[in-house]
């Protein structure tokens, strides 16, 4: 058995062959002789060494491939749930070999081949275990030395580059892949920092999209081992979840992978030492939004980080959203009227001002959207409806904060209050 440097030792694990080392890789050119051979084969010859490495016979080397980020402080100690357990069993049982690749912080990938049939010895030429007890319990065995390979070396720096490693990775054709990471990358174009839980999902897939960095799954079935986070990072709330999943179900889709689901890991200690920044979380509802009254106008902003779930117009609290209305539609009596603005931050290229190149149509309805749900809202807490008199969905076009688009202050539902001063004179 090649044992892998500074890494635990798998039995049956070696170094991947070329076609697996994760980079993407072409054949030279081949310099075609022509001893009276047909010019189209010779044509034919040279189209194939052009293919990229590992493209001939996809999934011919292994049956799965196991992807996980390198671990940080941020990072649950791994525990590999029963159902991926029981997938690797069955691997083990049929004789087949799987891809771990490890990706680092930095977005580099580094891929072993390691042969799940059980062996009386750990070289690969040992002969196989046929008693079907003692075969269960060493495929069990290499099962735990995977999970134990995933969880103890740190990572090199806190940092993590899922999405860049998968861009480096090469997949094997339409066989299965399972991704165990937090998922919550560090480094764009995944960076939930940037997206703060609130850029649309569809928005990154269309971004990653234009640009051509996109992996390539092959139609592959991807399942998703989400790692509880550890640590400073504060555990995600179920709307985060749900935006996470639906972050990575878009960049994977957008990749080719045939189907995308999701498998919630045991939560453990962290293992690793190294930290990672931490992903702030948006605040929850709960605090009176605090009017701000010049010139006849009280306006008040509502973070559609803090009050709606991810991506949607729905509510994360209703009833804490009109507790924190009221001060403000207080400020709303006879002969006010009440205009609603809102606005998205902006996930995207920019034009030569440094402003959004585009504004996206699910923009603007997400912000009309919103805009409806605090309208319902005011009119419950004693606001006319016939008072607000205008509801602009903005989108990403003239944002608060124009020097910076993806700004948190660009993530925001604006009421206005607009007191109509009521003119009298002495009556004779």
């Amino acid at each position: 058995m090649a044992r892998i440097a500074h890494r635990p030792v798998i039995a049956g694990a070696r170094r991947a062959p070329r076609r697996f080392r994760g980079h993407r890789q072409q054949h030279g050119h081949g310099r075609a002789r022509l001893f009276g051979v047909v010019a189209i084969v010779a044509i034919g010859l040279i189209g194939y060494a052009l293919a990229p490495a590992g493209r001939a016979e996809p999934g011919k080397e292994v049956a799965a491939q196991v992807i996980y980020t390198a671990p940080t402080s941020n990072d649950a100690r791994v525990v590999l749930p029963d159902g991926i357990k029981d997938v690797l069993r069955d691997l083990g049982r049929r004789h087949e070999k799987i891809a771990l690749t490890r990706v680092e912080a930095t977005g580099t990938v580094d891929t072993s081949i390691v042969d799940l049939t059980p062996r009386i010895g750990d070289e690969p030429s040992s002969p196989v275990i046929k008693v079907e007890k003692r075969a269960a319990e060493a495929v069990h065995t290499k099962i735990d030395q995977i999970e134990t390979a995933i969880n103890t070396r740190s990572a090199q720096t806190g940092g993590r580059s899922l999405y860049v490693g998968l861009l480096k990775t090469h997949f094997a054709g339409a066989e299965p892949t399972y991704i165990v990471s937090g998922g919550l990358d560090l480094t764009d174009p995944a960076d939930f920092r940037k997206l703060a839980f609130d850029v649309p999902a569809s928005q990154v897939a269309i971004q990653v999209t234009a640009s051509g960095e996109v992996p390539e799954l092959a139609n592959s079935p991807v399942t998703f081992v989400l790692v509880p986070p550890a640590g400073d990072q504060e555990q995600l709330r179920r709307p985060q979840r749900d935006y996470v999943k639906a972050v990575w179900s878009a960049l994977l889709t957008a990749g080719g992978a045939s189907s995308v689901s999701f498998i919630d890991a045991p939560g453990a200690p962290a293992a690793a030492t190294i930290a990672a920044p931490a992903v702030p979380l948006p605040d929850l509802p709960g605090t009176p939004l605090i009017p701000r009254t010049t010139l006849g106008q009280t306006t008040c902003e509502l973070s559609t980080s803090t009050y709606f779930a991810p991506d949607t117009p729905v509510l994360v609290d209703r009833a804490a959203t009109i507790a924190d209305l009221r001060d403000c539609a207080a400020k709303a009596g006879p002969g006010t009227t009440v205009a609603l603005d809102a606005w998205t931050a902006y996930y995207g290229p920019l034009d030569a001002a440094g402003q959004p190149a585009s504004n996206p149509h699910a923009n603007i309805s997400l912000s009309e959207a919103r805009n409806k749900t605090i309208a319902d809202l005011l009119v419950r807490i004693g606001i006319g409806r016939a008072a607000i008199t205008r509801m602009t969905g903005h989108g990403s076009a003239d944002q608060p904060d124009p020097r910076d688009p993806g700004s948190a202050r660009n993530r925001v539902v604006r009421i206005t209050i607009t007191t109509t001063k009521q003119s009298g004179g002495n009556r004779s």
